[in-house]
């Protein structure tokens, strides 16, 4: 079977008259579909290991807007531990509150328990322990 992205390469805008599957809603699509598979994946290993654990760390953008970079670190099913990222999440700011509902929300949204978290480590880490 040849690759998907081999497919776009042969068959991707070869001029005017043929159908092109490279316009801006078409890959966007694809990047979005092929997102979701990938954190699928991620998620379906994570939850098949059991135990996890989450980094949460502020991240400003290119343009300088904060955002919260979602880690997850587990050991896969050959015993070799595995950091993958989840994704951003919009700017909360910097307060423990709202940072603790997104992390609850987002393991909600993959239906990943909780009750198996095991490690947390946060870059606001004196936010997160109380200190303000």
């Amino acid at each position: 079977m040849i690759p998907f992205y081999q497919n776009i390469l042969k068959y991707g805008n070869p001029g005017k008259g043929n159908t092109s599957y490279m316009s801006f809603f078409t890959y966007e699509q694809f990047i979005k579909i092929m997102a979701e598979k990938v954190i699928t994946t991620i998620v379906e290993e994570l939850k098949s290991s059991t135990y996890f654990s989450i980094s949460v760390d502020s991240t400003p953008d290119i343009s300088n807007i904060d955002q919260l970079s979602f880690v997850v670190r587990y050991v896969n099913s050959v015993g070799e531990p595995v950091e993958r990222f989840l994704g951003f999440i919009e700017n909360i700011g910097h307060k423990a509150e709202p940072i603790a509902e997104t992390i609850f929300s987002t393991l909600n949204k993959h239906n990943i328990d909780i009750k198996f978290l095991r490690g947390q480590s946060y870059d606001n880490a004196a936010n997160m322990s109380g200190a303000y």
